[in-house]
């Protein structure tokens, strides 16, 4: 009888420890099962997230936060809360204000034309894509039965502006001469030439008032044909009033051949000297170089050798 009391007393206590076994792990899933179907209705659609744990808590399981308790969370720290999702968007908004009178201001001085970024074709990240994206949750704490902080909500896409558009360059030859020549006709000392008079030894050696209120010198004496070289006044802008040449003065003027041409460089030099030789008779001045010394004959050569070295590596550049 004393050995069948111990079989049944053996028996019935592993009884009791497979059937807490059993309740420990039905328990144990449940558990699970809870948290993933919380998983999947935060997420929404999508597939739902693999929990590198679970945690057991003394009181039991976590408590599920909804997203709506998420969102309605009162904001109790002045600084340190976390902006609603609607709100996201409207942080990026850029000051148009400041930035644009800046920027035309800056292509007004350079004279640039360019066309205005357009900032109404940016493709700001819309509330409703935010929404249906996975919310980033915290694992369960115990801190977190107390206080249920919000999830950190995800970094709005940038905006994206459109680049602006330049306007072509103009053309190198017509800006920016690869070489210029230079003949200064100056007024001897405490002299100066006067208008009228120089507008007539102008207007007899073939020189034309036109563009940037200059004189030129045109292939043809009539004023047509291309620029062979122009005619600026010394002293700053530079230019001629033809409207007030009775009160003119000046202490001197600068002609200036520009290359390459669109005609015999060499021969256009050769009318340019002439006319300073011719000039500088009429109006009793004296003929200096670029650097303002006393323009010899030698030096005229020397100007002839740099056109023609100039002419023979631009056209060894082009048969390249």
């Amino acid at each position: 009888m004393q050995d069948w009391l111990t079989v049944i007393v053996v028996l019935l206590i592993v009884g009791i420890l497979l059937d807490g076994w059993r309740r420990m792990r039905a328990s144990r899933r449940d558990t699970i099962r809870v948290s993933r179907r919380a998983r999947q209705y935060d997420s929404g659609d999508s597939e739902p997230v693999e929990e590198p744990y679970t945690s057991e808590l003394p009181n039991g399981g976590a408590r599920v936060v909804a997203k709506r308790e998420v969102l309605d969370t009162p904001d109790t720290g002045g600084g340190s809360s976390v902006p609603n999702r609607d709100s996201i968007p409207q942080q990026v908004t850029l000051n148009l204000d400041e930035s644009v009178p800046m920027l035309m201001e800056s292509v007004e001085e350079q004279g640039e034309e360019r066309t205005e970024p357009s900032f109404g074709e940016a493709d700001p990240a819309p509330a409703a894509e935010s929404r249906d994206e996975p919310e980033l949750r915290q694992e369960p704490s115990f801190s977190a039965l107390q206080d249920d902080e919000p999830a950190a909500a995800p970094d709005p896409e940038p905006l994206r502006s459109t680049e602006p558009t330049h306007a072509p360059e103009p053309e190198r030859d017509a800006q920016m001469p690869d070489e210029v020549i230079i003949i200064n006709i100056m007024a001897r000392e405490g002299e100066v030439f006067v208008g009228e008079s120089l507008l007539d030894v102008l207007l007899q050696v073939g020189m034309r008032y036109g563009d940037m209120n200059i004189f030129h010198r045109h292939a043809r004496e009539n004023g047509e044909g291309p620029v062979l070289f122009s005619l600026a006044n010394m002293v700053k802008p530079g230019t001629f009033d033809l409207d007030n040449m009775a009160s003119f003065q000046t202490p001197g003027i600068s002609l200036f051949l520009t290359l390459p041409l669109a005609v015999d460089s060499i021969k256009a030099f050769d009318i340019m000297r002439d006319s300073a030789w011719a000039i500088a008779d009429a109006m009793g001045g004296e003929l200096k170089d670029e650097n303002r010394s006393v323009m010899t004959r030698q030096t005229m050569e020397h100007c002839r050798q740099r056109i023609a070295e100039y002419e023979r590596k631009r056209l060894s550049r082009a048969g390249a």
